[in-house]
Formats: structure tokens, C-alpha cells, sequence
């Protein structure tokens, strides 16, 4: 994540771009309300620290290519899509759709741009990522944001 500036008419909203292997999925509405975004992001460390046992669902993505797996999880709609999505941040990610999928002792983060009838098409970013180094974007993130604010 990367933190930017200030709107020079509301000073409680800041330009946050988030990226995935190199690709800014935040670039349609990447201006975001800070109390809001800090709290969505700091509850999203917290989900993320209680659910960083990702192994148990290795077995289900053994045989899939990481976009296989993607596929998967896009088309469901239970506990395994809850338990893999991330970067679920209100507006400033409504145009994408990421999960952390979990294969052969690695852990991807795969995020697709504009998801919709051209999203089928397209192949996923994906990037080789731990829980941790998430956990720790998300809290220097708030960090960030949280002293810039104040």
C-alpha cells in the first residue's frame, strides 16, 4: 500500500493506492475517508491474524493452478470464499477481487481488476506473499494514516 496526499478540499480523506504484483487494483477510486479506511484495514489485520492458519486449505487447491484456483473461489460463494478473500476494503476495492490461496506450502495473493462478464478472461495477478508481510502492510498502513490524521 502505498500512502499519498491529502485532498486539498477535505483533509480527511488521502489518496491510498494498493498494489498486487506490481498493479495498482485501487486506481479507479483510490481516494479514501481515513477513519473509515484505517478501521477497515486494522479489523482486516485483525480477521487475517486469526485465520493465518491457511495449510488446512491446501489440500483443496493441491491439483489447481493458482488461476484455477482463483476460479474457484470466485464462483463460490461459502465458507471458502470468506475464509480466502482479502483486501476487501469498501469502494476503494469494489473494482477487485483478491484471496490469499494457499498451495503446496506457499501462500499466493491472486487479485483480479474489474471483476464482471471481461474478468472470466483475464488471468489474475499473482505474487508469492506470507500472512505476516500482509499483516504488516495493513498496520503500517494505519500507522501512517492513523499519525497523519491526527
Amino acid at each position: 500500500m502505498e500512502v499519498g496526499s491529502f485532498d486539498p478540499v477535505n483533509p480527511s480523506m488521502r489518496v491510498v493506492n494498493i498494489y498486487v504484483a506490481g498493479t495498482n487494483i485501487s486506481e479507479f477510486d483510490n481516494t479514501v475517508y481515513i477513519p473509515q479506511f484505517v478501521t477497515s484495514i486494522r479489523r482486516a489485520s485483525e480477521a487475517l491474524k486469526q485465520k493465518i492458519d491457511y495449510a488446512k486449505y491446501d489440500a483443496v487447491f493441491f491439483d489447481h493452478s493458482i488461476e484455477e484456483a482463483y476460479r474457484l473461489l470466485a464462483q463460490d460463494e461459502g465458507e471458502l470464499f470468506s475464509a480466502c478473500r482479502v483486501l476487501d476494503f469498501g469502494a476503494t476495492t469494489d473494482g477487485s477481487l483478491s484471496f490469499l490461496i494457499p498451495r503446496r506450502n506457499r501462500l499466493y495473493l491472486a487479485s483480479q481488476v474489474s471483476p464482471g462478464d471481461e474478468a472470466e478472461q483475464m488471468s489474475p495477478l499473482i505474487t508469492e506473499i506470507t500472512a505476516y508481510e500482509m499483516i504488516r502492510v495493513m498496520e503500517l498502513t494505519a500507522e501512517a494514516l492513523g499519525s497523519s490524521s491526527s
